[in-house]
């Protein structure tokens, strides 16, 4: 009866490439993607959608996110951070102007 295994010597040197290559490649391989983490204190996509809808308003159209930031606490309304802020609307591209 013959074998049908060969073994990881024999395999790579038929192949022409070093073990420690073969290693790595086939722990690539079977490296399961991962789902992005959220964190539980991420807004929800209704309060994303509520700093949008804010920022598109004709009150703060033209306003810059810290002026609307301020304007917001002023009036005792906190939606996000300014950091929030500016990655929720970097994530619609509309951080330029």
């Amino acid at each position: 009866m013959i074998s049908t295994h060969i073994g990881m010597r024999a395999t790579c040197t038929l192949l022409g490439i070093s073990r420690s290559t073969a290693l790595r490649r086939s722990r690539e391989l079977s490296i399961v993607e991962k789902k992005p983490r959220q964190s539980s204190r991420a807004l929800s996509l209704e309060e994303r959608q509520l700093a949008l809808d804010i920022f598109h308003s004709e009150r703060f159209c033209d306003m810059s996110v810290r002026e609307v930031y301020a304007i917001l606490l002023d009036e005792g309304t906190y939606i996000a951070s300014i950091a929030t802020l500016y990655r929720i609307l970097k994530s619609v591209k509309e951080t330029k102007e």
